[in-house]
């Protein structure tokens, strides 16, 4: 059986691991169109479901204390190898509950994240304004020129 660790990482936006997307190299309709439907508070909505299964795995009166107190009612009447074997893989199970609500606990930190995240930045996104050609090329002279995205890559 395999030992799960977990350990919270706070995300520097609203994911804990590497992206895949390319940003940087998206034009603003797409980027737009990226956030237009999306819905902060559905979000939410989902994080506190992912909670809600933490607190029926582990709760009080939960899936993991019904569980065990039926393993035990039974140990109470049952001894020796086979109850042993019973009772070790019964802890195996026991695991796997309590690892599927840190999963769901986790999963409900992250999409409550995600949801600060999106609030913040969905008007933003949505206030951009594509410049138009005279402002594209005054910020071309301005810029010298060049159009070096180096900034974007650090």
């Amino acid at each position: 059986m395999t030992d799960y660790e977990y350990s919270y990482t706070p995300p520097n936006m609203c994911y804990a691991g590497e992206h895949q997307t390319n940003f940087a190299s998206l034009d603003m309709n797409t980027m737009k169109a990226m956030v237009a439907a999306a819905n902060p508070d559905e979000v939410k909505r989902v994080a506190a479901g992912w909670s809600n299964v933490h607190s029926q795995l582990v709760g009080d009166g939960g899936v993991l204390k019904v569980f065990t107190s039926a393993v035990d009612e039974v140990l109470q009447h049952w001894e020796g190898e086979a109850a042993r074997r019973f009772k070790a893989e019964a802890d195996k199970i026991a695991k796997k509950i309590r690892d599927g609500a840190e999963y769901a606990r986790y999963t409900s930190i992250a999409m409550n994240n995600a949801a600060a995240v999106l609030a913040e930045i969905k008007p933003q996104v949505e206030a951009m304004e594509a410049p138009n050609k005279l402002e594209s090329g005054l910020d071309w002279l301005g810029d010298g020129g060049s159009r070096s995205d180096e900034n974007l890559k650090k």
